[in-house]
């Protein structure tokens, strides 16, 4: 634990040395702030999971957007990417603009869709079908149905917040690309049981296997 510790202080405040002697901002205090979020939310799913307590739908989501990561990746990457740094845009970080949040939500929800039963069996309960099975007394297939209506709805207010945004455009295509790609990523499951084979399918096609080109020779 210390050297993984040693190397995120480390990591961070390359990054933030940087952008200070680039930029001249001092961006320590939100990656910090990134990070010490994500670990609390954290620390109270290992509670509720400990403790056998299962939360009300909205209490595991007012947790749940937060430790999905999804808001600690996009901090980074803004600083990352070398986005124009605005006081406008440092407070949509600080303030969780609807752009991250609702990117971060949708990582959360394509997740849990995509794990609550490899979870379920796990004993891991917290997981927003399952509040919500244990909240509305519904079945599992009735609680998967909801979440895809709360997916629909995030979905909405996240394109909202796209002509609402201090963020450079190139910084709003990030937020909406890790929502495509943790679609893409959840979509035949976790990856982790028998949906494996579609995962390892899907990188030897993108990064291993040779991507064939028919010439038309008449037109050459």
């Amino acid at each position: 634990m210390k050297i993984c510790f040693l190397a995120l202080y480390n990591t961070t405040n390359d990054m933030a040395y940087d952008v200070l002697k680039e930029q001249g901002w001092d961006i320590l205090p939100y990656l910090a702030r990134s990070w010490a979020n994500f670990i609390k939310s954290m620390l109270v799913e290992a509670k509720w999971c400990s403790t056998g307590y299962t939360p009300s739908l909205q209490e595991f989501l007012d947790n749940g957007w937060i430790s999905s990561s999804g808001s600690v990746f996009l901090v980074h990457a803004f600083f990352a990417t070398q986005q124009k740094i605005t006081s406008e845009a440092l407070e949509g970080l600080d303030k969780n603009h609807d752009l991250l949040y609702c990117s971060s939500m949708m990582c959360r929800l394509s997740n849990d869709l995509a794990t609550s039963s490899a979870e379920l069996e796990r004993g891991d309960i917290a997981s927003s079908i399952y509040c919500y099975m244990h909240e509305a007394n519904a079945s599992a297939g009735d609680a998967r149905n909801h979440v895809r209506g709360l997916i629909r709805d995030t979905w909405k207010k996240l394109n909202s917040s796209v002509f609402e945004s201090p963020f450079d455009p190139a910084f709003v295509n990030i937020a909406v690309n890790l929502v495509r790609t943790c679609f893409f990523m959840y979509q035949y499951g976790d990856g982790l049981g028998v949906e494996a084979s579609q995962r390892k399918n899907h990188i030897m096609s993108l990064i291993v296997n040779p991507v064939e080109v028919e010439f038309n020779n008449a037109s050459c």
